[in-house]
């Protein structure tokens, strides 16, 4: 055989040795690949998630605040307010499907006198206002099938986590505008002494016109609130004082 039968010869095992190592690796390698367990992701369950420890809305239980408010009451003229707010838990009622918390002291809508309801509907917290409280204990407490629902303020949706959105979805935007945005805060707004291993949450609700943040303490409950207009000269501070927080009444209505 001359040079170049054997040059042929020569490339033609190669080439078939390489693929012969080729196909070993195919059905060893693969398959070993293929068998593989990947580890599960770790999650935070929440199924034993207790909304009502989170905020803890239990009957007897109460927030003071100290409140400022600046704003507009003539042309050039403004009045700036100091007052404070009790806020009270006067009744809680339980059903299978809610939990319904009879308020006093509005610290959301800066009314000391408002009564009203904070409705906890699974992990979402609602503001029931004054003009439809007296409705939705009348149902509550006569184990209403259906209760009709209709523009429900959104306050928290529980547990709350930086980043987390949420709120009436009206459409997707590129910024944080008309969503309720949460952030992690460093430290409280508030001068009050609180344990330093809870969290503490900023949830931010801004428009082209204005600016509502409201500070939650996880366990203690809301801690401060601010709201100023970008139009008009009307803004507001609101800030935890003291607290005091029930037991838990499991034989509430």
């Amino acid at each position: 055989m001359n040079w170049a039968g054997k040059r042929w010869v020569y490339i033609t095992g190669a080439m078939g040795l390489a693929l012969a190592l080729t196909l070993v690796s195919v059905f060893i390698v693969i398959p070993k690949h293929y068998n593989q367990k990947t580890e599960p992701v770790k999650t935070d369950p929440l199924d034993k998630f207790n909304a009502i420890e989170y905020y803890p809305l239990n009957a007897g239980s109460y927030w003071d605040y100290d409140c400022s408010l600046k704003e507009a009451v003539g042309p050039n003229e403004v009045d700036n307010k100091d007052f404070k707010i009790h806020m009270q838990v006067k009744k809680l009622y339980r059903r299978p499907n809610y939990i319904l918390a009879d308020m006093q002291g509005d610290p959301f809508h800066l009314d000391p006198q408002n009564r009203y309801c904070l409705l906890l509907y699974s992990n979402k917290l609602y503001y029931i206002p004054p003009e439809q409280r007296t409705r939705f204990i009348k149902a509550t407490r006569e184990k209403e099938f259906y209760i009709e629902c209709s523009n429900m303020e959104m306050l928290f949706e529980f547990p709350l986590f930086a980043g987390q959105r949420f709120g009436v979805l009206s459409a997707i935007r590129e910024d944080d505008l008309y969503i309720s945005l949460v952030s992690r805060q460093e430290h409280s707004r508030i001068n009050i002494k609180i344990p330093s291993d809870l969290p503490v949450y900023s949830v931010t609700d801004g428009g082209v016109g204005y600016k509502l943040q409201h500070e939650f303490i996880p366990t203690i409950g809301l801690s401060a609130v601010s709201y100023k207009h970008n139009g008009t000269v009307y803004e507001y501070e609101v800030k935890l004082l003291k607290y005091y927080l029930a037991k838990p009444d499991f034989k509430a209505s």
